[in-house]
């Protein structure tokens, strides 16, 4: 659902004035609050919105045997492998939408060969230090009864109107700390 968010807002802010990509997630806030996503879901897309062209340009522009490359994009994605998968998904998405001159073999090779060892430098911790003023502490929901149904995959209850929307799916809305602090 969240990729989905990304994918749709990502270029939002084409033909605004500046970085688009600032302007779309400016742009991704607002509308990620309006139809009541909760405070993660609303971080990631937003997230997503203003770095969707990061991993495209790192892979084709920086030198990938230097493993500093590799472990500031880990801890860009705040050494969240979750984020990161988010992140491959959507440049792939959006490069291959581009057309055949943004994405063929070469730069699939690239793309693929960076998130590879950014998702081991997150695996082997080596993000965790970079990434530590970046990470966001969620806390995640109490598991509550209200999570099961007499029917599989459908909640107990519909939530009441204005109620948020869960990040995750399958998860009842939360919310995380307000304040969620630098580490």
């Amino acid at each position: 659902e969240l990729l989905l968010l990304g994918a749709l807002l990502h270029d939002i802010g084409k033909g605004r004035p500046g970085d688009h990509s600032q302007a779309g997630a400016d742009t991704a806030t607002a509308f990620t609050r309006r139809i009541g996503l909760d405070s993660e879901g609303r971080e990631i897309v937003t997230w997503l919105v203003r770095n969707h062209l990061l991993m495209a340009d790192v892979a084709t522009r920086r030198d990938l045997s230097d493993a500093s490359v590799a472990d500031n994009l880990a801890a860009t994605c705040a050494a969240d492998a979750e984020r990161l998968r988010l992140l491959y998904l959507l440049t792939i998405g959006d490069s291959r939408a581009t057309g055949p001159a943004a994405w063929g073999p070469t730069k699939a090779a690239l793309v693929r060969d960076l998130f590879k060892k950014a998702a081991a430098a997150i695996e082997r911790g080596a993000a965790t230090t970079v990434a530590a003023d970046r990470r966001l502490v969620v806390t995640p929901p109490a598991p509550t009864s209200e999570r099961w149904s007499a029917e599989p995959g459908a909640p107990a209850a519909w939530p009441e109107a204005g109620s948020r929307v869960s990040a995750r799916r399958g998860t009842p809305p939360h919310h995380p700390p307000a304040a969620y602090g630098k580490r």
